[in-house]
């Protein structure tokens, strides 16, 4: 095995051990998909991460969150999380 097979091995195994339901945001403007990703999000997590997490490539994990940023007209990641933890119940 080599590095690069070590690294997504552990970053497989790392976001594995993370729950998949990882809060109570909701918004009716976001998909189911949209919500789980912006909560990844919000807690820091990499595009990577996310999608080991969810099971999804990292391209679909960027295309929610290209929709995410144009629904909502946020320019970055720290805005979502900041929306998110809003939001939260």
């Amino acid at each position: 095995m080599n590095v690069s097979e070590m690294k997504t091995a552990q970053t497989r195994d790392r976001a594995a051990k993370q729950p998949r339901d990882i809060g109570r945001f909701e918004d009716n403007r976001f998909t189911n998909a949209e919500m789980q990703v912006a909560k990844y999000v919000a807690r820091g997590f990499s595009n990577k991460q996310i999608a080991a997490a969810l099971r999804v490539s990292v391209r679909t994990v960027e295309n929610h969150i290209s929709h995410i940023f144009a629904k909502k007209s946020f320019a970055n990641r720290v805005e979502l999380a900041r929306y998110v933890f809003e939001n939260e119940p």
